[in-house]
């Protein structure tokens, strides 16, 4: 379960208030999650694998974090550390963990999670084999087809045509 206060998201612990996930995680498996506070909304929302898992409503107030109403005056992010409170740590891993400016909307926390590309992945073409469809091509349209496959082996392909078009005659140099 993912627990939320005052824009501090952890896998655990005590506190008031608390904006608590309605689905859990199976072990060993990778999730998105995210944590929304929409101030202008005055709405705070937990999200996992892009589904809606809980709201509440907030304070549409700003959080100050220099108003020494938190024990550092930090984000915490994979425990929850507050005088009088637990500071269990999360038990796993994360990656790709990002901070916005403004509140993402449901569409886009969807899209974020749905993205499985991590930069492991390869983009070939089946006209040279490689990333890079420069070389020599016949007179005439040549269908080259772009694969690309993520860290996960997933593939999506597209097709492009590259015509080449001899239209000038040639020219004899004798020596």
């Amino acid at each position: 379960m993912i627990f939320m206060d005052n824009n501090h998201a952890n896998s655990g612990g005590e506190a008031e208030n608390l904006l608590v996930s309605d689905t859990g995680f199976s072990t060993g498996e990778w999730h998105h999650v995210a944590t929304v506070r929409d101030a202008t909304a005055g709405m705070s929302y937990i999200y996992i694998d892009g589904a809606l898992s809980g709201s509440m409503a907030t304070s549409t107030d700003p959080v100050d974090y220099d108003s020494g109403s938190y024990d550092d005056n930090s984000v915490n992010i994979g425990h929850f550390r507050r005088t009088g409170y637990s500071t269990d740590a999360l038990n796993g891993s994360l990656d790709q963990v990002g901070i916005w400016d403004r509140a993402l909307s449901a569409s886009e926390l969807a899209s974020l999670a749905a993205n499985t590309c991590g930069g492991g992945g390869s983009l070939i073409n089946d006209y040279t084999g490689t990333d890079d469809a420069s070389g020599n091509y016949p007179v005439g349209p040549t269908l080259v087809t772009w694969t690309s496959t993520d860290e996960n082996g997933n593939t999506a392909t597209c097709e492009q045509t590259v015509t080449v078009t001899d239209n000038e005659a040639p020219t004899a140099i004798c020596q």
